[in-house]
Protein backbone atom coordinates (compact mmCIF):
# COMPACT_ATOMS: atom_id res chain seq x y z
CA UNK A 1 0.00 0.00 0.00
CA UNK A 2 1.27 3.46 -0.90
CA UNK A 3 1.93 5.93 1.96
CA UNK A 4 -0.70 8.66 2.30
CA UNK A 5 1.90 11.40 1.66
CA UNK A 6 2.97 9.81 -1.64
CA UNK A 7 -0.66 9.45 -2.78
CA UNK A 8 -1.29 13.12 -1.92
CA UNK A 9 1.85 14.21 -3.77
CA UNK A 10 0.85 12.22 -6.85
CA UNK A 11 -2.63 13.72 -6.78
CA UNK A 12 -1.26 17.27 -6.56
CA UNK A 13 1.23 16.55 -9.37
CA UNK A 14 -1.55 15.23 -11.62
CA UNK A 15 -3.62 18.33 -10.95
CA UNK A 16 -0.77 20.70 -11.88
CA UNK A 17 -0.48 21.94 -15.49
CA UNK A 18 2.14 20.12 -17.56
CA UNK A 19 4.07 23.40 -17.84
CA UNK A 20 4.74 23.35 -14.13
CA UNK A 21 5.55 19.63 -13.99
CA UNK A 22 7.87 19.65 -17.00
CA UNK A 23 9.06 23.26 -16.68
CA UNK A 24 7.43 23.92 -20.07
CA UNK A 25 4.85 26.57 -20.85
CA UNK A 26 2.36 25.44 -23.53
CA UNK A 27 1.30 27.97 -26.16
CA UNK A 28 -2.03 27.94 -27.98
CA UNK A 29 -2.47 29.20 -31.52
CA UNK A 30 -4.95 32.11 -31.58
CA UNK A 31 -6.91 31.99 -34.90
CA UNK A 32 -8.75 35.22 -34.06
CA UNK A 33 -5.50 37.16 -34.24
CA UNK A 34 -4.07 36.22 -37.62
CA UNK A 35 -3.51 37.75 -41.03
CA UNK A 36 -3.60 36.38 -44.59
CA UNK A 37 -3.87 32.76 -43.47
CA UNK A 38 -6.57 30.10 -43.30
CA UNK A 39 -6.34 27.97 -40.17
CA UNK A 40 -7.98 24.57 -39.82
CA UNK A 41 -7.82 22.62 -36.57
CA UNK A 42 -6.89 18.97 -37.10
CA UNK A 43 -8.76 16.13 -35.46
CA UNK A 44 -5.61 14.52 -34.10
CA UNK A 45 -4.26 17.76 -32.68
CA UNK A 46 -2.48 20.64 -34.31
CA UNK A 47 -3.47 22.94 -37.18
CA UNK A 48 -3.16 23.16 -40.93
CA UNK A 49 -2.19 26.62 -42.15
CA UNK A 50 -2.60 27.96 -45.69
CA UNK A 51 -1.13 31.37 -46.50
CA UNK A 52 -3.09 33.75 -48.75
CA UNK A 53 -0.77 36.79 -48.92
CA UNK A 54 2.73 38.16 -48.46
CA UNK A 55 2.41 38.89 -44.73
CA UNK A 56 0.89 35.76 -43.20
CA UNK A 57 1.09 35.72 -39.42
CA UNK A 58 -0.62 34.42 -36.32
CA UNK A 59 -0.23 34.72 -32.56
CA UNK A 60 0.48 32.02 -30.01
CA UNK A 61 -0.39 32.69 -26.37
CA UNK A 62 -0.02 31.14 -22.95
CA UNK A 63 -2.98 30.63 -20.61
CA UNK A 64 -1.77 33.70 -18.74
CA UNK A 65 1.38 32.06 -17.37
CA UNK A 66 4.39 34.31 -17.88
CA UNK A 67 7.32 32.76 -19.74
CA UNK A 68 10.56 32.99 -17.76
CA UNK A 69 13.36 33.38 -20.31
CA UNK A 70 15.86 32.00 -17.82
CA UNK A 71 13.83 28.83 -17.30
CA UNK A 72 12.06 28.49 -20.69
CA UNK A 73 14.18 30.32 -23.28
CA UNK A 74 13.35 28.08 -26.26
CA UNK A 75 10.31 28.72 -28.47
CA UNK A 76 9.58 25.32 -29.96
CA UNK A 77 7.02 23.60 -32.17
CA UNK A 78 6.65 20.71 -34.62
CA UNK A 79 5.76 21.16 -38.28
CA UNK A 80 5.74 19.48 -41.63
CA UNK A 81 5.28 20.91 -45.09
CA UNK A 82 6.02 19.84 -48.63
CA UNK A 83 5.68 23.35 -50.06
CA UNK A 84 8.48 24.77 -47.91
CA UNK A 85 8.08 27.89 -45.80
CA UNK A 86 11.30 29.91 -46.14
CA UNK A 87 12.16 33.04 -44.23
CA UNK A 88 9.96 33.48 -41.17
CA UNK A 89 9.81 36.08 -38.41
CA UNK A 90 9.11 35.63 -34.70
CA UNK A 91 8.31 38.69 -32.58
CA UNK A 92 8.98 37.87 -28.94
CA UNK A 93 6.48 39.66 -26.71
CA UNK A 94 4.01 42.43 -27.30
CA UNK A 95 6.39 44.94 -28.94
CA UNK A 96 6.59 44.46 -32.71
CA UNK A 97 9.93 45.99 -33.66
CA UNK A 98 13.39 44.91 -34.81
CA UNK A 99 14.98 44.71 -31.32
CA UNK A 100 12.41 42.01 -30.40
CA UNK A 101 12.59 40.13 -33.72
CA UNK A 102 14.01 36.69 -34.55
CA UNK A 103 14.70 35.97 -38.22
CA UNK A 104 14.57 32.22 -38.91
CA UNK A 105 14.49 29.84 -41.87
CA UNK A 106 11.99 26.98 -42.13
CA UNK A 107 12.64 24.45 -44.88
CA UNK A 108 10.57 21.61 -46.30
CA UNK A 109 9.78 18.67 -44.00
CA UNK A 110 8.09 15.53 -45.35
CA UNK A 111 7.45 14.22 -41.82
CA UNK A 112 6.87 15.85 -38.46
CA UNK A 113 10.06 17.62 -37.35
CA UNK A 114 10.88 19.82 -34.42
CA UNK A 115 11.97 23.45 -34.64
CA UNK A 116 13.33 25.62 -31.84
CA UNK A 117 14.80 29.10 -31.53
CA UNK A 118 16.32 30.79 -28.48
CA UNK A 119 14.19 33.76 -27.46
CA UNK A 120 17.18 35.29 -25.65
CA UNK A 121 18.71 35.95 -29.08
CA UNK A 122 16.65 39.13 -29.54
CA UNK A 123 18.55 42.41 -29.43
CA UNK A 124 16.51 43.57 -26.43
CA UNK A 125 14.64 41.64 -23.74
CA UNK A 126 10.84 41.71 -24.19
CA UNK A 127 8.71 43.61 -21.69
CA UNK A 128 7.29 41.52 -18.86
CA UNK A 129 5.12 39.57 -18.59
CA UNK A 130 5.92 37.55 -21.69
CA UNK A 131 2.71 35.73 -22.62
CA UNK A 132 2.54 35.89 -26.45
CA UNK A 133 4.55 35.70 -29.65
CA UNK A 134 3.70 36.67 -33.21
CA UNK A 135 4.85 34.27 -35.92
CA UNK A 136 5.04 35.24 -39.59
CA UNK A 137 5.08 31.95 -41.46
CA UNK A 138 6.90 32.69 -44.73
CA UNK A 139 6.35 35.69 -46.95
CA UNK A 140 4.19 34.48 -49.83
CA UNK A 141 0.81 32.96 -50.56
CA UNK A 142 0.42 29.27 -51.32
CA UNK A 143 2.32 27.86 -48.33
CA UNK A 144 0.65 24.82 -46.76
CA UNK A 145 2.01 23.62 -43.43
CA UNK A 146 0.84 21.63 -40.45
CA UNK A 147 1.97 22.75 -37.00
CA UNK A 148 1.54 21.49 -33.45
CA UNK A 149 2.96 21.52 -29.91
CA UNK A 150 3.78 25.20 -29.55
CA UNK A 151 5.64 25.66 -26.28
CA UNK A 152 8.32 27.54 -24.39
CA UNK A 153 10.75 25.07 -22.89
CA UNK A 154 14.17 24.74 -21.24
CA UNK A 155 17.28 24.23 -23.34
CA UNK A 156 18.57 20.77 -24.11
CA UNK A 157 22.18 19.95 -23.23
CA UNK A 158 23.22 20.70 -26.82
CA UNK A 159 21.35 24.02 -26.78
CA UNK A 160 23.01 24.94 -23.48
CA UNK A 161 26.42 24.49 -25.09
CA UNK A 162 25.33 26.51 -28.15
CA UNK A 163 24.05 29.31 -25.90
CA UNK A 164 27.29 29.39 -23.94
CA UNK A 165 29.28 29.61 -27.16
CA UNK A 166 27.03 32.36 -28.49
CA UNK A 167 27.24 34.35 -25.25
CA UNK A 168 31.02 33.99 -25.24
CA UNK A 169 31.20 35.29 -28.83
CA UNK A 170 28.96 38.24 -27.95
CA UNK A 171 31.11 39.11 -24.92
CA UNK A 172 34.24 38.85 -27.05
CA UNK A 173 32.73 41.12 -29.73
CA UNK A 174 31.64 43.65 -27.11
CA UNK A 175 35.09 43.71 -25.53
CA UNK A 176 36.68 44.12 -28.96
CA UNK A 177 34.29 46.96 -29.82
CA UNK A 178 35.19 48.75 -26.58
CA UNK A 179 38.91 48.34 -27.28
CA UNK A 180 38.40 49.80 -30.77
CA UNK A 181 36.53 52.78 -29.32
CA UNK A 182 39.37 53.33 -26.84
CA UNK A 183 41.96 53.05 -29.64
CA UNK A 184 40.13 55.54 -31.89
CA UNK A 185 39.72 58.03 -29.04
CA UNK A 186 43.33 57.80 -27.85
CA UNK A 187 45.85 60.61 -28.37
CA UNK A 188 49.12 58.85 -29.23
CA UNK A 189 52.46 60.44 -28.28
CA UNK A 190 54.20 59.55 -31.56
CA UNK A 191 53.07 59.59 -35.14
CA UNK A 192 53.66 58.18 -38.60
CA UNK A 193 53.26 60.83 -41.28
CA UNK A 194 53.75 58.97 -44.54
CA UNK A 195 54.22 55.44 -45.88
CA UNK A 196 55.49 55.11 -49.45
CA UNK A 197 55.87 51.95 -51.52
CA UNK A 198 57.74 51.17 -54.69
CA UNK A 199 58.65 47.90 -56.41
CA UNK A 200 61.40 47.06 -53.92
CA UNK A 201 60.72 48.64 -50.55
CA UNK A 202 58.35 50.24 -48.07
CA UNK A 203 59.53 53.54 -46.62
CA UNK A 204 57.99 54.82 -43.39
CA UNK A 205 58.35 58.46 -42.31
CA UNK A 206 57.33 59.66 -38.85
CA UNK A 207 58.21 61.68 -35.79
CA UNK A 208 58.76 60.79 -32.14
CA UNK A 209 57.61 63.19 -29.46
CA UNK A 210 60.64 62.48 -27.29
CA UNK A 211 62.68 59.73 -25.70
CA UNK A 212 60.51 57.03 -24.14
CA UNK A 213 62.59 53.89 -23.89
CA UNK A 214 63.26 51.55 -26.77
CA UNK A 215 60.79 52.21 -29.55
CA UNK A 216 60.33 49.99 -32.59
CA UNK A 217 58.49 50.18 -35.89
CA UNK A 218 56.05 47.27 -36.11
CA UNK A 219 54.36 45.73 -39.11
CA UNK A 220 50.66 45.09 -38.43
CA UNK A 221 49.14 42.85 -41.13
CA UNK A 222 45.47 43.29 -41.95
CA UNK A 223 44.49 40.19 -39.96
CA UNK A 224 46.12 41.39 -36.73
CA UNK A 225 44.15 43.09 -33.95
CA UNK A 226 45.94 46.32 -33.11
CA UNK A 227 44.02 46.57 -29.83
CA UNK A 228 45.60 43.29 -28.64
CA UNK A 229 48.95 43.32 -30.33
CA UNK A 230 51.03 40.23 -29.66
CA UNK A 231 54.41 39.83 -31.33
CA UNK A 232 54.35 41.57 -34.73
CA UNK A 233 55.66 39.51 -37.66
CA UNK A 234 58.41 42.07 -38.24
CA UNK A 235 60.00 44.70 -36.00
CA UNK A 236 62.46 47.37 -37.10
CA UNK A 237 64.69 49.69 -35.06
CA UNK A 238 63.98 53.42 -35.14
CA UNK A 239 66.93 55.81 -35.21
CA UNK A 240 65.46 59.29 -34.97
CA UNK A 241 67.17 62.54 -35.86
CA UNK A 242 67.70 65.25 -33.26
CA UNK A 243 64.25 66.68 -33.91
CA UNK A 244 62.61 63.24 -33.48
CA UNK A 245 61.93 62.63 -37.16
CA UNK A 246 62.74 59.21 -38.55
CA UNK A 247 62.79 57.24 -41.77
CA UNK A 248 62.78 53.44 -41.96
CA UNK A 249 63.09 51.50 -45.23
CA UNK A 250 61.93 47.86 -45.35
CA UNK A 251 62.71 45.44 -48.17
CA UNK A 252 59.42 44.15 -49.62
CA UNK A 253 61.11 40.83 -50.38
CA UNK A 254 61.83 40.27 -46.67
CA UNK A 255 58.36 38.71 -46.33
CA UNK A 256 57.61 35.72 -48.54
CA UNK A 257 54.11 34.81 -47.29
CA UNK A 258 52.52 38.26 -47.64
CA UNK A 259 52.94 41.55 -49.45
CA UNK A 260 54.04 44.36 -47.15
CA UNK A 261 52.10 46.71 -49.40
CA UNK A 262 48.92 45.64 -47.57
CA UNK A 263 50.29 45.95 -44.02
CA UNK A 264 49.94 48.86 -41.63
CA UNK A 265 52.76 50.33 -39.54
CA UNK A 266 52.92 51.63 -36.00
CA UNK A 267 55.43 52.79 -33.42
CA UNK A 268 55.36 50.27 -30.57
CA UNK A 269 57.03 49.49 -27.28
CA UNK A 270 57.39 46.11 -25.63
CA UNK A 271 55.19 45.65 -22.55
CA UNK A 272 56.52 44.34 -19.26
CA UNK A 273 54.16 41.42 -19.75
CA UNK A 274 53.66 39.70 -23.11
CA UNK A 275 52.91 41.70 -26.25
CA UNK A 276 53.57 45.19 -27.55
CA UNK A 277 51.78 48.48 -26.97
CA UNK A 278 51.04 50.77 -29.94
CA UNK A 279 52.33 54.30 -29.31
CA UNK A 280 51.15 55.70 -32.64
CA UNK A 281 48.08 55.23 -34.78
CA UNK A 282 48.23 52.67 -37.57
CA UNK A 283 49.28 54.02 -40.94
CA UNK A 284 48.85 52.18 -44.24
CA UNK A 285 50.63 52.86 -47.53
CA UNK A 286 49.39 56.15 -48.92
CA UNK A 287 51.90 56.61 -51.79
CA UNK A 288 52.68 53.90 -54.32
CA UNK A 289 55.07 54.08 -57.26
CA UNK A 290 53.98 51.58 -59.94
CA UNK A 291 56.45 49.08 -61.42
CA UNK A 292 55.82 50.48 -64.91
CA UNK A 293 54.21 53.58 -66.35
CA UNK A 294 51.51 52.34 -68.68
CA UNK A 295 49.58 54.46 -71.16
CA UNK A 296 45.99 55.22 -70.17
CA UNK A 297 43.51 52.61 -71.38
CA UNK A 298 41.14 53.98 -73.97
CA UNK A 299 37.92 52.16 -74.96
CA UNK A 300 37.66 51.13 -78.59
CA UNK A 301 34.07 52.42 -78.68
CA UNK A 302 31.51 54.02 -76.40
CA UNK A 303 29.34 50.93 -76.55
CA UNK A 304 29.59 48.30 -73.80
CA UNK A 305 27.61 45.24 -72.82
CA UNK A 306 27.76 42.94 -69.81
CA UNK A 307 26.50 39.40 -69.29
CA UNK A 308 27.11 38.32 -72.86
CA UNK A 309 29.98 36.21 -74.28
CA UNK A 310 32.59 38.50 -75.84
CA UNK A 311 32.82 36.30 -78.95
CA UNK A 312 29.07 36.27 -79.66
CA UNK A 313 28.46 37.27 -83.33
CA UNK A 314 26.01 39.99 -82.30
CA UNK A 315 28.79 41.84 -80.44
CA UNK A 316 30.64 42.73 -83.62
CA UNK A 317 27.44 43.47 -85.49
CA UNK A 318 26.37 46.00 -82.88
CA UNK A 319 29.78 47.68 -82.83
CA UNK A 320 30.40 46.81 -79.17
CA UNK A 321 34.06 46.76 -78.17
CA UNK A 322 34.03 47.07 -74.38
Amino acid sequence: MFPRRLILALAISAALPSAVRGREVPLQLDPANSNQIVIEELAGGGWEIRTTGNDPYFYVRTDGTAIDLKEQPMFSFDYFTTTGIGRSLVFVGSVLDIPHLLDVELGSREAWAGFAVDMNSTREAPPAPLTSLRVRLGDRPGIVARVRSFRARPRTAEEINEARGREARIRKDQEHAQRLRDYLAKEFPHRIDRVAADAGRITVHGKLAGPAGELLLAEVPMWEDVTQLGTPPSLHPIRPAADGSFRVAIDRASATDRDLLLSAWAVVQKKKEAGFEPLSALHYVDEQTPRATLPPARPASLKGLGGCPFDHPDIGGLGIHS
